[in-house]
């Protein structure tokens, strides 16, 4: 090793120890030497120091918040890279306060960094060489720090509210402040209803909000006198068309009611279904009794009837019209026929029309009758008056009457009618006294019943 080298290690193992402890490490040359100051150690040039700033540093904790270290100048730079991202980063006793390690602290007593500095928030931070005035601290942090009433707002305790609950009837919490209004009912004084967000007097949403005796017509106006049924009224009135009434007595038909009256829901009330519903000289007019010109048919005279309390020319039936005339739609019109001989044969009169058939049995003329029931010709009788001597009319059949079977035709028997009829085929065997007493062919046994030949 030439003795060059030999020099320049001595010098480098006497200046580490300076090196190590000042963290300045300065070259031996141009005069250039290391000024170590009790919290800024760097390399200067010259004989004198240089006069120390607030902007010098080493670190980003030695600038104040908002600036970082860069080339021993504290400045405003976003794009330098951060000293810490969290508080592990930092040694013992220090925390990650804008990307800074810094040391922790109570009070500025406890920071020692080299320069003046406070303690904000538990974090010592450098000032400058200037006392920076700390903000003050909030009143409170929640409404539970307040008393009074009052809440937190803003850091401070003022006159306010949370809920509608907090404010006094008829007013609602908004924007943390009590105002006129309401959501619900309860917002609002007694009687009071909350309509359309404000609390109003003597108004009603339902019936439910009115007294007995009224009605809520309008939701949100006052109530008005009425009811809608029997419950609604009161001193055991009821309920007719909207408004209270008296109960009147009750019924069980019109009959039990005055003229002028009928039976409804078993009450007594103003009305009439027919004319005999009205007093004389009143006629039921849609329902109501009205003075008429008449009340019946009667009080108008011959050719006239009643219709609506006026009488006017009309007919109720034939008899009220006059000869050759019969009564349709109540009006009389002329007949075509009053007879059935008006009619002529195979035909009859009816209610002054001819029409196909008959009447009566001489329009059918003999061995015929007229069947009442299609008003048509028929074979047969229709009376002993159709049928020849010695015969009567059974079942509109001509039959030979009799006193005894023997005088029947052969096979039939005289029955209970003195009529010759056939003998029933279940009927039993006929007692006998005589062969007289038999059916025609048969005679009378020796056991006294009638024995076929």
């Amino acid at each position: 090793m030439n003795r060059v080298k030999f020099r320049f290690l001595l010098m480098s193992l006497f200046l580490t120890p300076a090196a190590l402890f000042t963290g300045c490490f300065c070259g031996f040359h141009g005069g250039s030497y290391c000024d170590v100051y009790p919290w800024d150690p760097y390399c200067g040039g010259g004989k004198t120091p240089t006069q120390q700033t607030q902007n010098d540093c080493y670190r980003d904790a030695h600038c104040p918040v908002g600036k970082v270290c860069v080339m021993r100048q504290c400045v405003v730079d976003p794009n330098a890279p951060a000293e810490c991202r969290r508080d592990s980063h930092c040694a013992p006793g220090e925390v990650c306060s804008d990307y800074s390690c810094r040391p922790t602290c109570k009070s500025p007593a406890d920071c020692n960094i080299g320069r003046p500095c406070d303690c904000v928030q538990g974090v010592c931070s450098p000032n400058g060489g200037t006392t920076t005035p700390t903000q003050p601290k909030p009143e409170c942090s929640a409404d539970a720090d307040c008393t009074g009433g009052k809440v937190c707002l803003s850091g401070t305790c003022q006159d306010g509210c949370r809920a509608d609950a907090e404010c006094p009837r008829g007013q609602v919490c908004s924007q943390n402040q009590c105002r006129q209004g309401c959501n619900t009912d309860n917002d609002c004084s007694n009687g009071q209803l909350c309509i359309e967000g404000g609390c109003k007097d003597d108004a009603c949403r339902t019936d439910a909000d009115c007294k007995i005796g009224t009605i809520c017509k309008t939701a949100g106006s006052p109530c008005v006198e009425g009811c809608r049924r029997d419950a609604d009224c009161a001193d055991g009135k009821i309920c007719s068309n909207g408004a209270c009434k008296e109960r009147l007595p009750t019924c069980a038909s019109d009959k039990e009611c005055k003229l002028g009256e009928i039976c409804v829901s078993s009450q007594c009330v103003a009305g009439c279904k027919t004319t005999n519903d009205c007093p004389r000289g009143e006629s039921c007019t849609n329902g109501k009794c009205a003075s008429a010109q008449c009340a019946r048919d009667a009080d108008c005279g011959a050719g006239k009837i009643c219709e609506s309390g006026a009488c006017q020319a009309g007919c109720r039936r034939n008899e009220d019209c006059g000869s050759n005339q019969v009564c349709e739609n109540s009006v009389c019109k002329s007949a075509p026929c009053t007879t059935d001989a008006a009619c002529g044969t195979g035909k009859y009169c009816d209610a002054g029309t001819c029409k196909d058939g008959c009447s009566t049995d001489a329009a059918c003329g003999a061995g015929k009758y007229c069947d009442a029931t299609s008003k048509t010709c028929k074979a047969g009788c229709g009376s002993d008056a159709g049928c020849a001597t010695g015969e009567t009319c059974s079942n509109n059949v001509c039959v030979k009457t009799c006193r005894a079977s023997c005088e029947c035709p052969t096979g039939q028997v005289c029955n209970t009618d003195s009529v010759c009829v056939d003998p029933p085929k279940t009927e039993p065997q006929t007692s006998c006294k005589a062969d007289c007493d038999c059916p025609s062919g048969s005679k009378c046994g020796t056991d006294g019943f009638c024995k076929a030949p």
